[in-house]
């Protein structure tokens, strides 16, 4: 077992197991009830783990429900371990600095009790107003000009997204949705800068997804990259599913569109593809412009130092909520948002969908309309 997964299931563990103890102290729970306690955290703590591992073998609405409950059960644990530190840390100041009223030391059974629910209550709180975030996505307008010296006198819409993340989390409610806002902005194509699938191919097939992603409309076509999750399972797979439902899945490849600019789809990094940028232009037209989609924002550089007109990342989520948000602040040197290097225009979407968690804090879901001047 890799070195990265003991320390993050050692991590995991340490955190439930703290978690834990600090509730049984504030309910004030022995014996037996404490006991209780335990399975249910246990049985929380490994839903969406047990869920992913045997996906194979339970009936797909148990997956759906294990993987759910436990996607919320990393938030409930990510925001109470905060607050268990920042409760536990006032309290060790309040040791040294003694700036609490009597009432505290002298009732701390009814002030760890209160403190629970009111920590829990703002929890919640905050996983609805995330969740509310999630679905009502921003419309990002980004407009681009050609870099390129042969000038097609035209604009086009493009509407770029990534990170759908369709699976046993984001169904076929979610996708209508997304299908139905890609459709209200009338887009010329569609982009698709990775991560269609969230790990398992199988869920989009039970639901049928490949008949809602033939929904969109979008008369040059729909193209998308591979994206870190994509690669889950059998890849190939995979891309043969997505071709089929109508999505041109381009991997270290160039396609020319309508005679007016060429799409270039990069293999993700975490397939360690080696194929310099450089190698896949080597047959493109430079005439005209070119549009790079790249899973993860990592290779900004080199489109720019290959003169891209546009480069489209996605990957980071944004951070998805906080304090994640600093972690791929502090990783990428664009982890959301516009950038310009040279001639080359950069834009890193927060996605469309999402993964685990169904909240975002500190960012949000979002489709990019891009009106790109030929």
């Amino acid at each position: 077992m890799p070195k990265i997964v003991i320390l993050f299931l050692a991590l995991f563990v340490g955190a439930n197991a703290y978690l834990f103890i600090r509730t049984a102290q504030a309910l004030s729970l022995h014996g037996i009830g404490k006991i209780i306690l335990g399975i249910v955290f246990a049985m929380l703590a490994f839903s969406y783990i047990a869920g992913h591992l045997l996906k194979n073998s339970l009936p797909f609405s148990l997956t759906v429900f294990l993987e759910t409950i436990g996607s919320f059960w990393l938030f409930l644990m990510l925001y109470g371990l905060m607050a268990a530190l920042l409760i536990d840390v006032i309290r060790v100041f309040n040791y040294i600095f003694h700036f609490f009223p009597q009432y505290f030391s002298t009732n701390g059974q009814n002030v760890r009790l209160i403190t629970f629910f009111v920590s829990l209550f703002v929890i919640f709180l905050l996983y609805f107003i995330g969740y509310y975030r999630f679905l009502h996505p921003n419309t990002v307008q980004l407009s681009a000009t050609s870099n390129c010296s042969k000038k097609a006198n035209k604009t086009l819409n493009i509407v770029a997204i990534s990170d759908l993340h369709l699976g046993y989390i984001l169904r076929n409610q979610t996708l209508d949705r997304f299908v139905k806002l890609i459709n209200e902005q009338k887009p010329d194509m569609v982009l698709i800068a990775g991560d269609i699938i969230d790990n398992d191919l199988n869920a989009l097939i039970y639901m049928k997804m490949d008949k809602q992603l033939q929904q969109i409309k979008a008369p040059m076509g729909i193209y998308a990259c591979i994206g870190n999750h994509d690669a889950f399972g059998d890849i190939e797979k995979s891309c043969q599913y997505l071709q089929a439902a109508g999505i041109h899945i381009l991997r270290d490849s160039a396609v020319l569109v309508d005679s007016c600019l060429y799409i270039v789809g990069r293999e993700d990094v975490s397939l360690h593809s080696d194929k310099p940028l450089s190698e896949i232009l080597a047959t493109v037209d430079r005439q005209y412009p070119v549009i790079v989609l790249d899973h993860q924002p990592s290779r900004l550089q080199e489109s720019a130092k290959n003169e891209i007109c546009l480069h489209l990342s996605g990957h980071t989520h944004g951070g998805q909520f906080f304090p994640v948000t600093l972690l791929t602040k502090a990783m990428y040197e664009l982890h959301h948002g516009y950038s310009r290097k040279g001639s080359t225009q950069c834009f890193v979407s927060s996605g469309l969908g999402l993964w685990g968690p169904m909240a975002r804090l500190g960012s949000s879901s979002e489709i990019v309309v891009i009106h790109l001047e030929l």
